[in-house]
């Protein structure tokens, strides 16, 4: 019997008459024990890429791969201060780059002020971009909270202090730049941040709305009020909602009071220099009591198709364009049998209108979550690779810029996820992109995804190109010559008395060492060459015979230093510890080497007969014996136990 109670509560969605859009994601977001109401607010960006929902101190953040939507990242949490509706308001950019979340602080005088924050993408997280900005004079959270596609304006709205605030990014931070009070319920900005939608409620009058658009640094209003001509009186408190297509050629209003409660819809489209009523009042299909139609809706920035809640129905109208008038394409409705859920009280829709997101705050016992369908038409043809993927070029006018770009087939619009080691770190909607040169190699790939699919990439390697080189630094390795401070992807030109030596090109001089000065050129594609200082090489000498007893060490006059070899220097104890004691009969003057097994020299000393070599590790040694008065010299084997 529990079984059966358990699958009785279970919500089911049911595509009624249409069944253009279907499920694809349910998000619920981690971390989301208590009363959280994920899916108060729902946002998912003009691209299709990104899919945000707020809940009662904390915002979940979810990335699209191609087939579903994953979540990128901890969930956001709410400062302190603003943990009572942080998240209570929420929007997105285009291209998912810029985020900005609502919330309430409290003052000085334990009234609680609303403001925002906003986040921006660094190509693995939101960080929060500057303080919080305080809408100044507000009494209350912010009712409506709207980015512009491009991101560069933000418009906020309390409709209890009748006001609304206008904020424009400097390119360091949001400063206001345009404030009205008079009856303010709720705003919309067009894409570009040009036109700057408001629709009001006053009394017993029908609801309306007013255009102020852009003038300079400011917002001007047109001076006109719209009223729809069958709008009814409002008899008590509304919650109307605004929407502006991206070029502020489209308007949507809603009333979720209209006609008593049932709620309805008008679309106003520009004619020439004014805003002109499309059709008459759009309803719902359904006319239960109370309704509440309109409470929540959402235009694709295109302006052919928008979304409309019913929260009491826990439905989403579906509505599209001919060019002339708007027409009812879908109804997504879930039903359950328990407590209402609140089911499409807040909603979003991509830019092409083929992804809808709805959020349920009440599901789950107050937990909530959100819900994404997407557009099911079979027309649909998914994008497909015609170039090698993941092409890079240098770019030809600076070093400093690599070029990514890959070639698809498929009808528009498109979206290019570029991933950095499976992070994604950019999202655009053509398939050429310029980074800056990683400081660090790895793999890359292309995630190309539209209405109806996705194809990704086979990965590619981008190795770093250093843009500054390290001044080379040479020493010695046995009888060879190095670049001591060697970096990766940089090439070594080796410089012999002037000459560049084309055959030497790494950062290893192989050749026997030669009297004469060496000096090392460091190039790359992107550095400007860099040049060691001169290295003065004088009568070396190098290895020719290795046995177990002793090094033969000659010069370029071999005869005349076999002449003059030590024959009688002995060494004891040996092995040792490191204490030992050179002795040579008839010994005057000299220096000692010490060299480990591979010929690099690790000492030097005047000649002593006792000498301390306890610090070396245990091992075979030579040590080497040179009489400066003779020029003769002798090596012998050493071992430290």
């Amino acid at each position: 019997m529990k079984g059966l109670s358990l699958i009785i509560l279970v919500l089911s969605l049911c595509q009624i008459n249409y069944a253009q859009y279907i499920l694809t994601d349910k998000l619920v977001g981690t971390n989301n024990e208590g009363i959280i109401n994920q899916g108060v607010s729902v946002k998912i960006s003009d691209f299709g890429n990104i899919a945000v929902v707020g809940g009662l101190g904390a915002v979940w953040i979810y990335s699209y791969d191609g087939s579903n939507f994953i979540p990128l990242g901890d969930k956001i949490k709410a400062p302190l201060s603003d943990s009572v509706k942080f998240g209570y308001d929420v929007d997105i950019s285009e291209d998912g780059k810029v985020l900005v979340i609502g919330g309430l602080r409290e003052s000085a005088d334990f009234e609680y002020v609303g403001g925002f924050y906003v986040y921006t993408f660094n190509g693995l997280a939101y960080v929060q971009n500057g303080e919080r900005v305080e809408c100044s004079g507000s009494t209350g959270r912010i009712h409506s909270l709207d980015i512009s596609s491009k991101g560069n304006v933000i418009v906020a709205a309390n409709r209890r202090d009748a006001k609304l605030w206008v904020y424009s990014n400097t390119g360091v931070s949001f400063t206001q730049i345009f404030t009205h009070q008079g009856e303010v319920s709720a705003a919309n900005v067009s894409g570009n941040g040009g036109v700057l939608g408001v629709v009001k409620t006053s009394g017993s009058e029908p609801v309306q709305f007013q255009i102020f658009t852009i003038n300079g640094t400011t917002y001007q209003s047109t001076g006109k009020i719209y009223t729809p001509s069958d709008a009814s009186p409002t008899f008590f408190e509304t919650i109307p909602s605004i929407d502006v297509s991206r070029d502020g050629s489209r308007i949507i209003i809603g009333n979720n009071i209209e006609d008593s409660g049932e709620g309805a819809a008008w679309v106003y489209s520009l004619v020439g220099n004014d805003y002109k009523q499309i059709g008459g009042k759009i309803s719902p299909d359904h006319l239960p009591d109370l309704t509440y139609f309109g409470s929540s809706l959402a235009m694709a920035s295109t302006g052919n198709t928008f979304v409309v809640g019913s929260s009491t129905e826990n439905a989403i109208y579906v509505y599209t364009t001919n060019g002339l008038n708007y027409s009812q394409i879908d109804k997504i409705v879930i039903t359950t049998s328990g407590t209402n859920i609140d089911f499409s009280s807040s909603l979003g829709i991509s830019g092409d209108g083929s992804k809808i997101i709805s959020g349920a705050q009440n599901y789950d016992g107050w937990k909530g979550a959100a819900w994404i369908f997407s557009n099911s038409t079979s027309n649909c043809v998914s994008p497909t690779i015609i170039s090698p993927a993941g092409v890079t070029t240098l770019s030809s006018c600076a070093c400093s810029n690599i070029h990514l770009s890959v070639s698809v087939i498929s009808p528009p619009p498109l979206i290019y996820n570029w991933y950095f080691i499976n992070q994604i770190f950019s999202t655009a909607s053509t398939p050429g992109i310029s980074i800056n040169i990683p400081t660090v190699s790895g793999t890359y790939r292309c995630t190309i995804f539209n209405n109806c699919g996705s194809v990704t990439s086979p990965p590619f390697n981008i190795t770093s190109i250093p843009v500054n080189i390290s001044k080379p630094v040479i020493a010695r390795d046995g009888n060879n010559l190095m670049v001591s401070n060697a970096e990766k992807n940089v090439n070594y030109q080796w410089i012999y008395n002037g000459s560049e030596e084309t055959s030497e090109t790494t950062m290893k001089h192989n050749n026997p060492l030669q009297t004469g000065t060496y000096q090392v050129k460091a190039s790359s594609q992107c550095a400007v060459e860099v040049l060691s200082d001169t290295r003065k090489i004088i009568n070396m000498v190098k290895v020719v015979t290795l046995t177990t007893e002793e090094i033969i060490i000659k010069n370029h006059c071999p005869n005349e230093i076999e002449s003059k070899a030590i024959k009688n220097l002995d060494i004891y104890p040996n092995p040792s510890s490191g204490i030992i004691t050179i002795q040579v009969n008839g010994f005057i003057s000299g220096k000692i080497e010490i060299f480990n097994a591979h010929g690099v020299k690790l000492m030097q000393t005047e000649f002593r007969q006792t000498l301390d070599l306890s610090h070396f590790p245990k091992g075979l040694y030579f040590l080497s014996l040179q009489d400066t008065t003779t020029g003769g010299f002798a090596t012998k084997k050493i071992i430290i136990e």
